[in-house]
Protein backbone atom coordinates (compact mmCIF):
# COMPACT_ATOMS: atom_id res chain seq x y z
CA UNK A 1 0.00 0.00 0.00
CA UNK A 2 1.20 3.35 -0.90
CA UNK A 3 2.02 5.93 2.02
CA UNK A 4 -0.25 8.88 2.03
CA UNK A 5 1.53 11.65 2.80
CA UNK A 6 -0.47 14.66 4.05
CA UNK A 7 0.27 17.88 6.66
CA UNK A 8 -1.70 17.98 9.61
CA UNK A 9 -2.04 22.59 10.31
CA UNK A 10 -2.29 23.24 13.86
CA UNK A 11 -1.45 19.70 14.57
CA UNK A 12 1.82 20.58 16.97
CA UNK A 13 -0.39 23.30 18.88
CA UNK A 14 -3.45 21.34 19.68
CA UNK A 15 -0.82 18.58 20.85
CA UNK A 16 1.07 21.21 22.72
CA UNK A 17 -2.33 22.94 24.42
CA UNK A 18 -4.03 18.97 25.07
CA UNK A 19 -0.52 17.95 27.02
CA UNK A 20 -0.60 21.18 29.16
CA UNK A 21 -3.90 20.57 29.90
CA UNK A 22 -3.33 16.90 30.79
CA UNK A 23 -0.63 17.79 33.03
CA UNK A 24 -2.16 20.49 34.87
CA UNK A 25 -5.37 18.07 35.65
CA UNK A 26 -2.77 14.87 37.11
CA UNK A 27 -0.37 17.76 39.05
CA UNK A 28 -3.69 18.36 40.75
CA UNK A 29 -4.07 14.84 41.93
CA UNK A 30 -0.01 14.10 42.59
CA UNK A 31 1.06 17.96 43.75
CA UNK A 32 0.52 17.10 47.33
CA UNK A 33 2.00 14.03 47.67
CA UNK A 34 5.48 14.66 47.45
CA UNK A 35 8.38 17.64 47.17
CA UNK A 36 6.93 19.93 44.11
CA UNK A 37 9.95 19.17 42.07
CA UNK A 38 9.13 15.52 42.37
CA UNK A 39 5.95 16.07 41.69
CA UNK A 40 6.41 18.23 38.45
CA UNK A 41 8.80 15.94 36.62
CA UNK A 42 7.05 12.46 37.54
CA UNK A 43 3.90 13.77 36.26
CA UNK A 44 5.62 15.55 33.08
CA UNK A 45 7.11 11.45 32.24
CA UNK A 46 4.34 9.89 33.18
CA UNK A 47 1.69 12.21 30.90
CA UNK A 48 4.07 12.78 27.98
CA UNK A 49 4.53 8.81 27.68
CA UNK A 50 0.91 8.13 29.27
CA UNK A 51 -1.34 10.24 26.83
CA UNK A 52 1.54 11.96 24.17
CA UNK A 53 2.98 8.41 23.60
CA UNK A 54 -0.17 7.04 23.60
CA UNK A 55 -2.00 9.56 20.64
CA UNK A 56 1.71 9.33 18.73
CA UNK A 57 1.72 5.43 18.26
CA UNK A 58 -1.86 5.49 17.05
CA UNK A 59 -0.38 8.24 14.23
CA UNK A 60 2.68 6.20 13.96
CA UNK A 61 1.32 3.22 12.76
CA UNK A 62 -1.47 4.16 10.76
CA UNK A 63 0.88 6.37 8.66
CA UNK A 64 3.31 3.64 8.41
CA UNK A 65 0.34 1.61 6.54
CA UNK A 66 -0.07 4.55 4.22
CA UNK A 67 -3.57 6.22 6.00
CA UNK A 68 -3.95 10.10 6.38
CA UNK A 69 -3.22 10.48 10.68
CA UNK A 70 -3.48 13.86 12.51
CA UNK A 71 -4.00 14.18 16.01
CA UNK A 72 -7.12 16.25 17.27
CA UNK A 73 -8.13 18.37 20.59
CA UNK A 74 -11.41 17.49 22.06
CA UNK A 75 -12.24 21.24 23.52
CA UNK A 76 -15.38 19.73 25.69
CA UNK A 77 -12.57 16.56 27.12
CA UNK A 78 -10.23 19.21 27.64
CA UNK A 79 -12.81 20.65 30.04
CA UNK A 80 -14.01 17.70 31.44
CA UNK A 81 -10.53 17.35 32.38
CA UNK A 82 -9.61 20.58 34.00
CA UNK A 83 -13.38 20.48 35.74
CA UNK A 84 -12.39 16.64 37.26
CA UNK A 85 -9.49 17.40 38.66
CA UNK A 86 -10.68 19.50 41.32
CA UNK A 87 -11.73 16.70 42.29
CA UNK A 88 -9.01 14.54 42.06
CA UNK A 89 -9.99 11.95 39.45
CA UNK A 90 -8.82 13.95 36.03
CA UNK A 91 -11.55 12.44 33.48
CA UNK A 92 -11.66 13.43 29.78
CA UNK A 93 -10.29 12.79 26.35
CA UNK A 94 -8.12 15.55 25.67
CA UNK A 95 -8.39 14.82 21.66
CA UNK A 96 -7.62 11.59 19.77
CA UNK A 97 -6.02 10.70 16.22
CA UNK A 98 -7.95 10.23 13.39
CA UNK A 99 -7.57 8.28 10.73
CA UNK A 100 -8.61 10.13 6.88
CA UNK A 101 -8.87 8.58 3.52
CA UNK A 102 -8.97 9.54 -0.12
CA UNK A 103 -11.43 7.16 -1.32
CA UNK A 104 -13.69 4.41 0.29
CA UNK A 105 -11.12 1.60 -1.12
CA UNK A 106 -8.87 3.44 0.96
CA UNK A 107 -10.13 2.50 4.04
CA UNK A 108 -8.25 -0.40 6.17
CA UNK A 109 -8.56 -3.87 6.36
CA UNK A 110 -10.29 -5.20 9.55
CA UNK A 111 -6.32 -6.09 10.31
CA UNK A 112 -5.18 -2.36 10.02
CA UNK A 113 -7.78 -0.89 11.82
CA UNK A 114 -6.88 -3.24 15.06
CA UNK A 115 -3.61 -2.85 14.75
CA UNK A 116 -3.76 1.06 14.54
CA UNK A 117 -6.24 1.30 17.70
CA UNK A 118 -4.15 -1.20 19.81
CA UNK A 119 -1.18 0.82 19.30
CA UNK A 120 -2.13 3.20 21.50
CA UNK A 121 -2.92 0.97 24.92
CA UNK A 122 0.41 -1.21 23.93
CA UNK A 123 2.59 1.55 24.00
CA UNK A 124 0.91 2.02 27.36
CA UNK A 125 1.60 -1.38 28.09
CA UNK A 126 5.38 -0.88 27.42
CA UNK A 127 5.81 2.33 28.82
CA UNK A 128 4.02 0.54 32.13
CA UNK A 129 6.93 -2.56 31.86
CA UNK A 130 9.48 -0.40 31.37
CA UNK A 131 9.08 1.92 34.56
CA UNK A 132 7.94 -0.67 36.65
CA UNK A 133 11.19 -2.56 35.66
CA UNK A 134 13.43 0.83 36.52
CA UNK A 135 10.92 1.24 39.95
CA UNK A 136 11.63 -2.43 40.94
CA UNK A 137 15.28 -2.90 40.05
CA UNK A 138 17.07 0.23 39.57
CA UNK A 139 15.71 3.32 41.14
CA UNK A 140 12.84 3.04 43.77
CA UNK A 141 11.30 6.52 43.51
CA UNK A 142 7.98 8.28 42.57
CA UNK A 143 9.58 9.38 39.37
CA UNK A 144 9.64 5.95 38.05
CA UNK A 145 6.85 4.58 39.83
CA UNK A 146 4.08 7.38 38.68
CA UNK A 147 4.97 7.29 35.29
CA UNK A 148 4.02 3.16 35.99
CA UNK A 149 1.13 3.55 37.62
CA UNK A 150 -0.34 6.11 35.00
CA UNK A 151 0.79 3.96 31.92
CA UNK A 152 -0.71 0.49 33.58
CA UNK A 153 -3.89 2.67 33.95
CA UNK A 154 -4.49 4.03 30.50
CA UNK A 155 -3.20 0.52 29.58
CA UNK A 156 -5.87 -0.98 31.34
CA UNK A 157 -8.71 1.27 30.66
CA UNK A 158 -8.30 1.62 26.70
CA UNK A 159 -8.49 -1.93 26.34
CA UNK A 160 -11.85 -2.30 28.42
CA UNK A 161 -14.13 -3.20 25.15
CA UNK A 162 -17.20 -0.45 25.37
CA UNK A 163 -16.92 2.41 22.82
CA UNK A 164 -15.25 4.66 22.17
CA UNK A 165 -12.29 3.09 23.96
CA UNK A 166 -9.55 1.46 21.60
CA UNK A 167 -10.36 -2.05 23.15
CA UNK A 168 -13.94 -2.13 21.57
CA UNK A 169 -12.56 -1.13 18.31
CA UNK A 170 -10.23 -4.04 18.35
CA UNK A 171 -12.89 -6.39 19.59
CA UNK A 172 -15.41 -4.90 17.02
CA UNK A 173 -12.64 -5.76 14.15
CA UNK A 174 -12.68 -9.35 15.25
CA UNK A 175 -8.98 -9.40 16.38
CA UNK A 176 -10.00 -11.50 19.29
CA UNK A 177 -6.46 -13.16 19.71
CA UNK A 178 -4.78 -9.37 19.45
CA UNK A 179 -7.31 -8.18 22.26
CA UNK A 180 -6.75 -10.95 24.85
CA UNK A 181 -2.88 -10.67 24.63
CA UNK A 182 -2.99 -6.35 24.91
CA UNK A 183 -5.64 -6.80 27.82
CA UNK A 184 -3.90 -9.72 29.93
CA UNK A 185 -0.77 -7.94 29.89
CA UNK A 186 -2.67 -4.70 30.80
CA UNK A 187 -4.40 -6.31 33.80
CA UNK A 188 -0.82 -8.38 35.16
CA UNK A 189 1.08 -4.80 34.87
CA UNK A 190 -1.46 -3.13 36.70
CA UNK A 191 -1.93 -5.38 39.82
CA UNK A 192 0.50 -4.22 41.48
CA UNK A 193 -0.81 -0.64 41.29
CA UNK A 194 -4.52 -1.45 42.10
CA UNK A 195 -3.20 -3.61 44.80
CA UNK A 196 -1.49 -0.21 46.16
CA UNK A 197 -4.76 1.66 46.42
CA UNK A 198 -7.47 -0.74 47.40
Amino acid sequence: MRRINSTCPGEVRQMAISLAVTYGAFMVVFYELYPIYVSAISVFIAVASGFMGHELMHRYVARSLGYIACYRMWTLGLVMLALTAVVRIPMGMAGAVQIGYRTRSDQPSRRASALISAAGPLSNIAFALTFFSLYEYVWHSPITYIPYAVNAWFGLMNMIPIPPLDGFKVIHEREYGLWTVAMISAILLSIPYLESII
